[in-house]
């Protein structure tokens, strides 16, 4: 499903390097969770998403929100004919709504979706991740060519 995928990506898409204490410093660690940051205007429609995974979190309660978001975009992205994505666990969770990252942390300008899809569809000496590849991670990045 497209909305796990997009789900691992904006838990991780957070992550700001300037912030050293974990888990403030955003990042995939399972804080979109909560309601502030679940609450940001551009994770719209993603507890749909939490609602899908509850079950399996509930199942297997010792894996962390932040490895099971992760690694149920991996398999979505394999399931839709992706790429196998090697993954790496032990992720650690944020534990309470203290600690969800501030809003306007996840990439989003057009700008800055311009610029991936110079630097990734057009270019193959860039290599780039697969979910940055992947049409799902933000519906505007994958409409229409890039501006020359």
């Amino acid at each position: 499903n497209p909305i796990v995928v997009r789900l691992a990506w904006h838990d991780a898409g957070t992550y700001n390097s300037a912030i050293k204490e974990f888990p403030q410093r955003g990042g995939a660690n399972g804080a979109i969770r909560f309601k502030p940051e679940l609450s940001h205007g551009h994770n719209a429609g993603l507890k749909v998403a939490l609602d899908l995974l509850e079950p399996i979190k509930a199942k297997y309660p010792d894996v962390s929100y932040a490895d099971l978001f992760q690694m149920a975009s991996a398999v979505g992205i394999e399931v839709a004919g992706g790429p196998k994505i090697d993954m790496r666990y032990g992720r650690k969770d944020a534990t309470s709504e203290q600690d969800c990252a501030q809003d306007g942390l996840l990439p989003g300008s057009i700008a800055a979706c311009a610029r991936l899809k110079i630097l990734s569809f057009y270019s193959e000496r860039v290599p780039i991740h697969p979910y940055q590849r992947s049409p799902a991670s933000h519906k505007w990045c994958s409409s229409g060519p890039p501006p020359q």
